[in-house]
């Protein structure tokens, strides 16, 4: 399936949503330089994100992103 929402970090850290149903999807991030992921966990996704993801959940995904990546996890 194509992302809903893709970001990269650093120019290192793949980081993208993609949705599983309607109301859910999956956060990944992928370090580039090793391959090794880093994240992969279901969200949530805001009023289905019909048009494209909610600010909040984005807000919420890139602070997990962070956490993970600063190893705060």
């Amino acid at each position: 399936m194509k992302p809903i929402w893709e970001a990269e970090l650093d120019n290192q850290y793949a980081c993208k949503v993609t949705r599983t149903d309607q109301s859910t999807g999956v956060l990944s991030v992928i370090d580039r330089e090793t391959g090794n992921e880093l994240l992969n966990e279901s969200v949530i996704l805001s009023y289905g994100a019909q048009f494209g993801a909610d600010y909040a959940d984005i807000m919420e995904w890139e602070e997990r992103i962070l956490g993970v990546i600063d190893g705060d996890k």
